[in-house]
């Protein structure tokens, strides 16, 4: 009787100890599918502090200066505000397609005239570091070269190209739907 009441508390013992290994595992799993979720969250918040000090180094002087002023701005500073709202729009709209030359070519285009939209529609998702620098660096390039009076720069979902730019100028006195497009690359992404 005693043999079988040991087996038994054994198997008891046993049972316990697999359910305790299984607990533990599954907790662990958990543990680690917590950690990660902190450090993504970590990550988003550290990259929207770094936004947000872009954007108040970018508008802050000129937001300043209008607020001091009233409104009432001169021209040169009508255009540093028209230059630091494409700024921000560019930041919320394409982070991942900026870097500081590309920031640089684009404050060029807008001081000489140009109107520049950037938008960012998740085509550069999953791509690493080395390969978004080549696409940078090929963007801006590209708007070293231009003279267009427009320029659309947008992220591409196909598989092949990365980023479209797109460069319009006016067909006659002013910009229309009619403007010739006399700038069009398609970057592809990198092999």
């Amino acid at each position: 009787m005693g043999s079988i009441v040991w087996v038994g508390v054994a198997q008891l013992l046993l049972r316990s100890m697999d359910r305790a290994a299984r607990d533990t595992a599954r907790l662990a799993q958990l543990q680690r599918a917590a950690s990660a979720w902190q450090a993504s969250q970590t990550g988003r918040q550290r990259e929207r502090r770094v936004q947000v000090q872009r954007a108040l180094a970018v508008a802050g002087p000129i937001l300043t200066r209008t607020v001091a002023t009233t409104g009432a701005l001169d021209d040169e500073e009508k255009l540093e505000a028209r230059i630091a709202e494409g700024a921000l729009r560019d930041e919320m709209r394409g982070p991942r397609l900026l870097d500081d030359d590309v920031r640089t070519q684009l404050d060029s285009a807008r001081r000489r005239g140009a109107t520049v939209t950037v938008l960012d529609e998740g085509g550069l998702d999953g791509l690493d570091e080395a390969s978004l620098a080549l696409i940078r660096a090929q963007l801006a390039d590209t708007l070293r070269a231009s003279t267009s009076d427009r320029l659309y720069i947008r992220t591409s979902p196909d598989e092949r190209v990365a980023v479209t730019v797109v460069g319009r100028s006016a067909a006659g006195p002013g910009l229309s739907d009619e403007d010739v497009v006399e700038l069009w690359r398609e970057i592809d992404h990198p092999a």
